[in-house]
């Protein structure tokens, strides 16, 4: 049994498998290592040179099923689209392991990203909401279910482009953020949705959900975590009381940068039991260029 947040069972349902794309196979001996920069799900990810740009570079582990992770190399290298990270290439020959080439944001992870900055400006803050939602739409477009969207796997470009990942390179970073479920699989559960952790079903819809958490971190600068004030049991116990009574026991609060009617018109309506009563992300993108366009405040806050 896979995890649920594996590429495979990411995947298999909602991708089109029938489509054919042809992924550019690169030399490895073209890739000059520069730097490790970390762990992730399925091996390490380098940053490497690549004749004239720098690349992230994700080695499959000894431990790593091929098939899945050739599987999330094809599905990631379909999509195009400039708020999602872009698959350059892959290393397939047999001189080696299987190796994935993504493109290299120079400003690392959303989470990070917002933490170090002294100063955030609200039309910045939801600048980069709108980012998020509109990469989100495209997947939804494209009938592709993310399972893990966080404020951790956005990453921002030199530009200050934000663009959605999911290539398992947060988690060691962040182990935190992830619950143990019967000794087996780590959930991001204060991130999902009441369907996924007690039913086991991943949507768009319950992408919308971790959306709602993760416009909840963009609008607190990503300064805490979400409900920071409950353990996980009781995340969990959170959760199920939406299943019983319909609704959570614990909301998270207006963020700092926030007004009352974008959190009650679109971060709680994220949060509803009943998916269909859930906006589209295509919703949600159309609200949020709408509060961009009208923004009259550029006060910063810490």
């Amino acid at each position: 049994m896979c995890s649920p947040l594996s590429s495979y069972s990411k995947y298999v349902s909602y991708g089109d498998e029938k489509s054919s794309t042809s992924i550019v196979e690169i030399n490895r001996g073209k890739l000059q290592f520069v730097e490790k920069l970390g762990h992730g799900e399925f091996g390490t990810v380098d940053l490497c040179r690549l004749e004239n740009r720098l690349v992230a570079v994700k080695t499959a582990s000894e431990n790593t099923k091929n098939e899945d992770f050739h599987r999330e190399i094809t599905v990631m290298s379909r999509l195009r689209h400039q708020n999602i990270v872009e698959v350059i290439g892959i290393c397939s020959s047999a001189d080696g392991p299987l190796t994935c080439i993504i493109e290299f944001m120079q400003n690392g992870d959303l989470c990070q990203y917002l933490r170090q900055q002294s100063g955030l400006s609200p039309d910045m803050l939801i600048s980069i909401a709108t980012q998020v939602a509109a990469g989100m739409s495209y997947l939804e477009s494209r009938h592709f279910v993310h399972r893990d969207l966080a404020a951790r796997n956005c990453l921002v470009d030199s530009d200050g482009t934000v663009k959605i990942g999911d290539f398992g390179m947060a988690r060691s970073l962040y182990c935190g953020d992830y619950y143990k479920i019967q000794g087996k699989f780590r959930l991001p559960i204060r991130w999902m949705a009441w369907e996924c952790l007690l039913h086991g079903r991943f949507t768009s819809k319950s992408d919308v959900w971790a959306f709602g958490v993760t416009l909840w971190e963009i609008l607190n600068g990503c300064r805490q975590q979400p409900f920071a004030h409950l353990s996980d049991d009781e995340v969990v116990d959170n959760l199920q009381s939406v299943a019983q009574f319909g609704r959570m026991k614990h909301y998270l609060t207006q963020p700092d940068f926030c007004s009352a009617a974008m959190y009650n018109q679109l971060l709680v309506t994220c949060w509803h039991k009943d998916d269909a009563q859930r906006p589209t992300f295509a919703t949600i993108h159309r609200h949020l260029q709408a509060t961009l366009f009208h923004q009259p405040s550029t006060q910063e806050f810490i």
